[in-house]
């Protein structure tokens, strides 16, 4: 999704945020050493789903 530029960048930091907004993908050298990490953002965002699920309808994580 694009968005627009800041008016406050000057013509070349704008230029920059264009070329980044063309950005589609960024190759990595070693993606299985990566593997480990992406596990646990899974592992924690499945925590949070069923938390969420155990909570009493209405309440709110966090909340007294």
């Amino acid at each position: 999704m694009r968005f627009a530029c800041d008016p406050r960048l000057s013509p070349a930091e704008q230029r920059l945020y264009r070329q980044s907004d063309a950005v589609t993908e960024v190759p990595l050298r070693a993606p299985a050493t990566l593997r480990p990490r992406v596990d646990a953002v899974g592992f924690f965002q499945r925590e949070s789903s069923l938390f969420r699920q155990l909570l009493p309808p209405g309440a709110r994580a966090g909340s007294p």
